[in-house]
């Protein structure tokens, strides 16, 4: 008799502590997919900056070689001339 009631509060104990391991790893998920959207945020950010900063320097590079493109024909139609 003893031993069924050892068993039995064995048992209680082993589904009060899983249940009790169940709501942390809830928590642990949760807490995983928050970490993983703000990274994502940051990252997005990141891109974004990245693009604006690679977008203004071609510009200003296709900018530079179009100037640079007239000047020399501008050379070469006063040297024709």
């Amino acid at each position: 008799m003893r031993l069924y009631l050892a068993v039995a509060v064995l048992v209680l104990a082993l589904v009060a502590y899983t249940e009790a391991q169940d709501a942390t790893m809830e928590e642990k998920m949760t807490q995983f997919g928050d970490q993983n959207i703000r990274h994502a945020h940051t990252h997005k950010h990141t891109n974004t900056q990245t693009h604006n900063k690679n977008h203004k320097l071609t510009v200003l590079i296709y900018s530079l070689l179009r100037k640079w493109f007239n000047e020399q024909m501008e050379k070469v139609k006063k040297n024709l001339q």
